[in-house]
């Protein structure tokens, strides 16, 4: 059983490091939107997407 007083922490910095890195990943595409937003907001076509 004392393995399980470990596991709850682990969790936690998993769920803290999970978060974390879902944050930046919001943020940079929010930076990317923003930083293209001026370049036509075009579709991509098949070509540019493959």
């Amino acid at each position: 059983m004392f393995w399980v007083l470990l596991l709850l922490p682990a969790w936690v910095v998993a769920g803290v490091t999970c978060t974390r890195l879902c944050l930046a990943a919001v943020r940079a595409a929010a930076a990317d939107r923003a930083r293209t937003a001026g370049a036509g907001d075009r579709a991509l076509t098949l070509y540019e997407a493959a």
